[in-house]
């Protein structure tokens, strides 16, 4: 803890912003090069790192399948591909909504859990699959990426992220991301430019991608930070982004 007197030296907040801005820039330098993505995910899983079943979290899910009710309407909605399911707690509410729910993650521990928990729900189908390496070889209704494109460092993977994820719907269906808002004091930084931080970056990437057409956006506070929920209705067979945008 920085004790008071020290907050009142002068040029404090200077030596403040560059101290968080370099642990920012640390942590993605290390889950960009350093960190094993699996064994990190596990361990976040192991030491309970997030509460997926906190009333925050079923709030945020609760935004999110309303938006989806709003645009596409009904109670059937094909069939879904969640991309990093976690323990499957968000997996549930779409088993109730979708003829069928393939739901993926890297991390054998979350994978185990939501297996168990998705037990009664004949119509999911739990893989440990990593969509950093993986192919989807299926097509799909609707593709659910929350706070999944955060993991991911430099515009030639999220490139080639988002190819896969566009690519994946069929035409006429939805993407729904759900990614952090990354904090002002980071927006300007040259490493956030480089590096494709933050939600408002890549949801503005996936914008400009042909026939990806942005049907719904908002923003969900939660106490301690802000994500930003989308909707983006395939209308092109061939949707997929192109060139590197070092410049966003």
């Amino acid at each position: 803890m920085i004790p008071a007197w020290m907050k009142k030296l002068p040029g404090y907040e200077d030596l403040r912003l560059g101290y968080v801005r370099a642990r920012m820039l640390a942590t993605i330098v290390s889950e960009r090069w350093i960190v094993n993505p699996k064994k990190n995910a596990d361990r976040s899983h192991l030491i309970a790192e997030w509460d997926f079943e906190s009333p925050i979290e079923k709030q945020r899910h609760a935004r999110i399948l309303s938006a989806l009710k709003e645009k596409i309407g009904g109670e059937h909605w094909g069939d879904a591909l969640e991309v990093g399911c976690a323990e499957g707690s968000f997996t549930k509410e779409l088993a109730k909504r979708c003829h069928s729910v393939t739901a993926w993650d890297l991390s054998p521990v979350a994978c185990s859990r939501a297996k168990k928990r998705l037990a009664p729900c004949k119509n999911v189908f739990v893989e440990e699959r990593d969509i950093a390496h993986d192919h989807i070889e299926a097509k799909f209704d609707l593709l659910f990426a929350m706070e999944v494109l955060s993991y991911f460092h430099g515009w030639n993977q999220i490139q080639k992220i988002v190819n896969k994820l566009c690519g994946a719907l069929r035409p006429g269906g939805f993407l729904l991301v759900d990614e952090v808002k990354l904090p002002a004091e980071f927006e300007g930084t040259w490493w956030s430019r480089w590096f494709g931080e933050g939600g408002t970056r890549k949801i503005a990437y996936i914008s400009q991608i042909p026939g990806m057409n942005l049907i719904h956006q908002e923003i969900y506070d939660a106490p301690t930070y802000q994500t930003i929920i989308v909707v983006f209705e395939k209308r092109n067979a061939q949707a997929v982004t192109g060139g590197t945008p070092f410049s966003q």
